[in-house]
C-alpha cells in the first residue's frame, strides 16, 4: 500500500491585507519623496484587494499582467508577480 494514501494536504492561511499599514506606507513615500508612487503588487494581493473592497472607488479592477491594473487612493497599481502575496513595492 502506498503511504500517501491516507494523507490529506490543505492551508489554513487566510490571506489578509493590512489595509492601515498600506495606506500608512503610501503617505510615508509621498512624503519622503514628494511625489505619489507607482505601486507594485502580485496578481493574487491585487486580487485580494479587489475581492476585499470591490476597489469601485479606486479603481482597481483587477490583474492585468502586462501592464497598469488601476488605481489605489489615487495612486497607479502595476502587477509584478516576482513579488509574494502581500509584498509591495512602491517606485
Amino acid at each position: 500500500m502506498d503511504g500517501r494514501a491516507n494523507r490529506s494536504t490543505f492551508f489554513v492561511v487566510q490571506h489578509k491585507i493590512d489595509y492601515m499599514e498600506l495606506g500608512k506606507q503610501i503617505d510615508n513615500y509621498y512624503y519622503e519623496h514628494n511625489n505619489s508612487p507607482y505601486i507594485f503588487m502580485n496578481g493574487d494581493t491585487i486580487d485580494c484587494i479587489v475581492k476585499d473592497t470591490g476597489m469601485s472607488p479606486n479603481r482597481l479592477h483587477g490583474v492585468n499582467t502586462k501592464g497598469l491594473c488601476g488605481c489605489f487612493q489615487g495612486n497607479k497599481v502595476f502587477c509584478d508577480n516576482t513579488l509574494s502575496f502581500g509584498e509591495v513595492e512602491m517606485r
